[in-house]
């Protein structure tokens, strides 16, 4: 799989491909009935990207471990994908989360490094959104979750989230995109406290 060569040590760290793919779609099909925070379109349209090396998105990384992570939480006793992982579910959620931090970390580094900007995207959203469900299972954290929750907050206001899209240039899906991920915000924000 031609993977970018800059993060070949987190990606090592990953399952076989077909495991990874299997836990995404796990996610996507038993996993988000409720909080539907990642559009799946956009992330596997990313995620396909990802994997023929033509988009080393380390967001899109970080987002799938968080995926693999709440995929392992749902999946049952026995099932063949938590055969094909190494160790059992602590280990596992010690690994892919360390995975999305530093995944995470080398993406807002380097865009500090490369002067561009804050680098606020709706897949950056999407991770941050999908990652407070994921702190919400965990509970180890709290303060965690807390400033997880005002960074969304603050993102999602910096990118205009809270201002309904109808009539902007954005296309009709990607309006509808930025709903959902500011109606799931304000889910969090009010679950939160």
């Amino acid at each position: 799989m031609p993977y970018q060569g800059y993060d070949e040590d987190l990606i090592s760290l990953l399952p076989p491909i077909h495991t990874v793919d299997g836990l995404i779609d796990y996610y996507f099909e038993y996993c988000n009935w409720i909080y539907r925070h990642v559009n799946q379109q956009a992330l596997l349209r990313s995620w396909g990207r990802f994997k023929s090396g033509n988009g080393g998105d380390r967001v899109v990384l970080a987002c799938v471990c968080i995926l693999i992570l709440l995929a392992v939480r749902y999946l049952p006793n026995g099932h063949a994908l938590l055969a094909s992982l190494p160790g059992n579910s602590d280990e596992l959620e010690t690994r892919y989360y360390g995975v999305m931090r530093e995944a995470l970390l080398r993406h807002n580094r380097d865009l500090r490094r490369d002067g561009l900007g804050k680098g606020y995207t709706l897949d950056l959203v999407e991770l941050l959104l999908v990652r407070s469900h994921y702190l919400t299972f965990a509970k180890e954290d709290p303060e965690e979750t807390w400033s997880v929750k005002g960074q969304l907050v603050n993102i999602g206001t910096a990118m205009g989230l809270h201002k309904d899209p109808g009539d902007t240039r954005f296309s009709r899906d990607e309006a509808e995109r930025r709903r959902w991920a500011w109606w799931h915000i304000i889910l969090l924000e009010r679950q939160v406290t």
